[in-house]
């Protein structure tokens, strides 16, 4: 399934990769259960046991202890296991986090678990994010026998309330519409921040602060090139890094990004940035 799925994202295939994951849900996966449990028991034996997944994650601050079982460039496979005693101990809430993606879950064990729905508007490369804010929605349910669809470009959800311990398995594909994860404040609703989901993107952002940060001749060309090129969060970022380093410059490409920049959270920014600047000459002249 996951090489078919792969293949069926990576061509813009997304209802038909879409498809094959609903019938994989529908399937009878008490083998991962029994897979999980088998390993689990071996470790009583074998002190360094590890299970043959990507790997797993635990957390003394988190409320969950995850496994993943397959972890691709378009697919990922996770299974989650929570108690109602380290939810309670353990969840702060404090952020909303529209992840980006296509998100399927699938209840292995356990009772109904309810969880908090969240909405915003569609995420994609024309979004107004720093003037945008989430709202809540109707709850959602996930049981045993069903599958719970979210679409992480536009919905978010965590979890409201649950009674036994569960174990649930979590599939992602990527959303076309977007390229980033966005979070909200839980009690404001206001927009927070943003992360890129574009590994590509995310290193070249890491590379321009490594670029300013060792001072070479020629960084403001470069760093210069890199801001009219790219995903709108890697312009406005490289924009940043050469206002540090060359401010004239910065404000020339700042400047261009108000009038004709496609994404208006640039565009805001840039104007703020532009503001920003022209108080502090003044207060400086």
């Amino acid at each position: 399934m996951s090489d078919k799925v792969e293949d069926l994202v990576q061509s813009n295939r997304i209802s038909e990769a879409e498809s094959n994951i609903k019938i994989f849900l529908d399937g009878d996966l008490r083998w991962i259960l029994m897979h999980i449990e088998y390993y689990v028991h071996s470790a009583r034996y074998i002190p360094d046991a590890f299970m043959p997944f990507p790997h797993d994650t635990y957390s003394p601050s988190s409320p969950f202890s995850m496994i993943r079982i397959f972890d691709g460039e378009n697919l990922s496979i996770q299974v989650s296991s929570v108690s109602p005693i380290d939810f309670v101990s353990r969840m702060a809430g404090k952020t909303v986090q529209f992840s980006g993606q296509k998100e399927f879950y699938r209840l292995l064990s356990g009772r109904p678990m309810t969880f908090r729905q969240w909405q915003c508007d569609r995420i994609c490369e024309e979004s107004d994010f720093m003037g945008s804010a989430c709202r809540f929605a109707e709850p959602a349910e996930l049981v045993l026998g069903e599958t719970l669809e979210i679409d992480g470009a536009c919905q978010a959800i965590s979890i409201d309330k649950i009674t036994s311990p569960c174990v649930y398995v979590q599939i992602s594909i990527p959303s076309l519409s977007a390229s980033v994860s966005v979070d909200f404040d839980a009690e404001s609703l206001a927009y927070r921040e943003l992360h890129p989901r574009n590994g590509k993107a995310a290193r070249s952002m890491f590379l321009l602060s490594t670029l300013r940060n060792i001072g070479t001749p020629d960084r403001a060309e470069v760093i210069k090139k890199l801001a009219l090129t790219g995903p709108f969060y890697q312009r406005w970022y490289a924009v940043r890094e050469l206002l540090a380093i060359d401010p004239a410059a910065g404000a020339e490409i700042a400047k261009k990004m108000v009038d004709d920049d496609v994404n208006p959270s640039v565009r805001r920014a840039a104007r703020a940035t532009l503001d920003f600047l022209a108080s502090k000459a003044k207060e400086e002249a």
